[in-house]
């Protein structure tokens, strides 16, 4: 049937005539209506969904019924726009709010080495899938013993990332004074930039052995001497922390040296 005006007309065994007409038309198309792909997102407080169409009468859901709306919440949405003509679409979204717990390394750190292992441990906490720190490890918490900037980027199961960094800085906070009235071996100049001098104050007629590492515990140089007072050259030596240990009358002392 096409549009247009339709009539009929009836006559009775009376001959009496009868007619109607009626006016056939088509509306027009249902409007279209495209809200997005169903979404999951990560990290996000709030997400916009917009109707961009031109239908003039919009309805959400929510209530709402202007074009767009602001939702924060897992769940579905959907909306129903009109045309002029009284034509109705739908569409439907899935929305999926994903979060990661906030990483906090803590705030910027100097770490005082007057003890013999320098050394803290920074910890991104739990609660994620993968870890992926500056220093190429992948555990939740990493040991650091020399200074520079870390940077974490931790990943949950639904790939929402979080990340923070902090500075680790190693110092003398507590200066190293001689006095043989508090030790048996003493270290000066301590922290030192070349020569430190070690003093036994305790020595004996026999050799005492010296022992020297670095903080990693490798031997550097091993000295017998009979003397109260033996130096020992570091300038050829990276900046860091050394341990001298000395084996002999007394027992045996160890002392920590550091190089600047």
């Amino acid at each position: 049937m096409l549009p247009g005006i339709y009539a009929v007309t009836v006559l009775d065994e009376n001959l009496c005539l009868a007619t109607d007409s009626v006016v056939i038309g088509f509306k027009n198309l249902s409007p279209s209506v495209y809200i997005g792909n169903d979404t999951s997102l990560c990290n996000v407080p709030e997400w916009d969904l917009t109707y961009t169409g031109s239908a003039p009468h919009v309805l959400w859901s929510t209530g709402k019924n202007k074009p767009t709306i602001t939702v924060d919440y897992t769940g579905t949405y959907s909306v129903r726009v009109t045309d002029s003509v009284g034509c109705s679409s739908d569409d439907t979204i899935q929305l999926v709010f994903n979060y990661s717990n906030p990483i906090n390394l803590g705030e910027d750190t100097v770490i005082c080495i007057d003890t013999l292992n320098a050394q803290i441990i920074v910890d991104a906490g739990a609660g994620f899938e993968t870890y992926r720190w500056s220093t190429e490890d992948t555990t939740e918490s990493i040991l650091v013993t020399w200074e520079d900037v870390y940077w974490v980027s931790a990943s949950t199961a639904e790939n929402c990332v979080s990340t923070d960094t902090i500075a680790i800085e190693f110092d003398v906070c507590i200066p190293f004074l001689p006095g043989c009235d508090k030790a048996s071996v003493i270290a000066y100049p301590n922290p030192t930039n070349d020569i430190v001098t070690i003093e036994l104050c305790e020595w004996p007629a026999f050799p005492n052995v010296m022992l020297l590492y670095d903080a990693q515990g490798r031997l550097l140089e091993t000295r017998k001497s009979k003397l109260r007072f033996n130096d020992f050259d570091l300038s050829h030596h990276a900046e860091g922390v050394y341990i001298l240990k000395v084996l002999g009358y007394s027992g045996r002392e160890t002392v920590r040296i550091i190089k600047l």
